[in-house]
């Protein structure tokens, strides 16, 4: 064998085995790439433990809650403040409280909520549910916009309030922490540097 060949046999092997680098570097870093994707994947219908709920690098997922299939009607006619409402009940002004939610101390943060609550439910129709739990004598309530989605999570998820841990009874509790840590997470709202 000649000095040419023998070179060319070892440069081929030499392309060889950079080819053979190249692909199996390729292949670890679409590994460790699909990897990373977390979701909550929970399909349980209650969420026990809030301060469980598994992030990935980048996101956070939020279970949501669901409307009850024979919830019925109200309309708000006055947002008392960020959580505490008057709301037309079948003809009868009542007012309702946002159950297992409240408004931070700092008057800038309340008032942040306030504002919130005034544009995004105030003079809407909502379905509600009852929580069964009551406080002042208000009745604790979970709202419903036409779409499904809970108000209660929304007002939390965007950051403008925060769970009320007073209420740890409250049926969907565990979903409302779900919410506020997706904001934490996000650092929306209240929860932003």
């Amino acid at each position: 064998m000649d000095i040419h060949a023998k070179i060319q046999t070892q440069q081929n092997c030499t392309c060889g085995i950079k080819y053979l680098l190249s692909a199996f570097t390729i292949i670890i870093l679409l590994l460790v790439i699909t990897g990373c994707d977390t979701e909550l994947q929970d399909s349980s219908d209650e969420v026990s433990v809030p301060n469980n709920i598994p992030r990935g690098p980048d996101t956070i997922s939020m279970k949501l809650i669901s409307t009850p299939a024979d919830a019925p009607s109200l309309t708000i006619v006055e947002v008392i403040d960020a959580v505490t409402y008057s709301a037309d009940i079948d003809g009868t002004i009542q007012t309702v409280k946002l159950a297992g939610v409240s408004i931070p101390d700092d008057a800038t943060l309340a008032d942040s909520a306030n504002n919130y609550a005034s544009s995004e439910i105030l003079s809407k129709v909502y379905k509600y549910e009852q929580d069964g739990n009551t406080t002042d004598s208000h009745p604790l309530v979970y709202l419903y916009d036409d779409y499904g989605h809970s108000f209660n999570q929304s007002i939390l998820s965007d950051g403008e309030a925060i769970v009320d841990e007073s209420q740890s009874d409250t049926k969907y509790y565990g979903y409302l922490f779900s919410a506020q840590h997706y904001a934490e997470f996000n650092e929306t709202g209240l929860w932003g540097n």
